[in-house]
């Protein structure tokens, strides 16, 4: 039965969620239990889930229920070869003399990602990419974080929430918005190989022949697994930040753009050891509050490579 989930600008029906778990294979190789998350992984305790998605026009010629039959058999497919985005965490307390520590680990324990499908009768594609700025962002309207799940949640929660959960809303004009939150403590933004290898069993009917990632975390030889906090309770080092609204946006380049900066790019190879990225700055408006314009740049999908070889990760 859908459930209606309100706010103040659109009504998302929830027609039904659904707890994936990774399906296992007889006679695999036996999988680790537990998976230790390092420094980087704990800096981010308090962090916000990162939010990741794709809109697709409405096409006449597809139909969206077997669209969405097809996204929720692969996505099961994927989680399989992604088995850790299954788990939840875990704390074990450790006591040395008289002190106690604690430590954080992942425990592929597969409980499961979450898989919901929704609909809403009050939102379009074209009030998703219509409104714009005069540098050429596209303004995302406000309602639109209510088309991710776990949209309130911070990484600390994976004790009882997904550390994965997907949401394909279908919108009135038949478009489908698919949206994913993923907990930043198992991975990072940059490289969702996740993605891609979802994209590509879409595309083949789960035959696709892919790479599994690499789920084992990086520990410097000096500081083994577990680390350890100075504390018995990890709501110690949860706080919450309140952040002044602002306006977010986004860029479209052209096929022709990015064949284009590509092309610069790979004239750079050769080089042992490069790191590459693009830098791109907007000014997306005035935050709430008074303060000044404000303009916030950021490293796009900045990696480093080995000549042409990138080391895929559990993200």
């Amino acid at each position: 039965m859908a459930k209606a989930e309100s706010n103040s600008n659109a009504q998302v029906r929830i027609h039904s969620r659904r707890m994936v778990k990774p399906f296992g294979v007889n006679g695999e190789i036996r999988r680790p239990r537990q998976l230790h998350l390092n420094h980087w992984d704990l800096h981010y305790l308090s962090g916000d889930y990162i939010k990741k998605c794709l809109l697709f026009p409405h096409n006449p010629a597809m139909d969206s229920s077997k669209t969405i039959d097809l996204l929720f058999s692969s996505f099961c497919r994927t989680l399989d070869i992604f088995y850790p985005l299954a788990g939840r965490f875990f704390t074990t307390v450790h006591h040395h003399h008289t002190t106690p520590f604690l430590s954080i680990h992942l425990d592929c324990n597969d409980a499961g990602a979450e898989f919901i499908h929704a609909a809403t009768s009050d939102l379009t594609a074209e009030d998703i990419t219509s409104s714009s700025t005069a540098s050429g962002a596209i303004l995302i309207p406000p309602v639109v974080r209510y088309l991710f799940p776990l949209s309130r949640a911070v990484n600390h929660d994976a004790y009882f929430l997904p550390v994965l959960a997907v949401q394909v809303t279908v919108l009135a004009d038949g478009s489908l918005f698919l949206a994913k939150s993923f907990n930043h403590m198992i991975g990072n933004g940059f490289s969702f190989w996740f993605f891609n290898t979802w994209s590509a069993f879409c595309r083949s009917a789960g035959t696709a022949a892919v790479v599994p990632p690499t789920v084992e975390k990086f520990f410097l030889p000096s500081t083994p697994p577990p680390i350890l906090l100075n504390s018995d309770k990890t709501s110690e080092f949860i706080y919450h930040e309140v952040f002044p609204t602002m306006r977010e946006g986004f860029f479209c380049f052209s096929r022709r753009t990015v064949a284009t900066k590509s092309l610069r790019f790979s004239r750079t190879r050769g080089v042992k050891l490069q790191y590459k990225c693009s830098e791109w700055a907007c000014a997306l408006g005035r935050p709430q509050g008074g303060m000044e314009d404000m303009q916030n740049w950021s490293l796009v999908n900045p990696r480093t490579f080995n000549g042409t070889t990138v080391k895929r990760t559990l993200c």
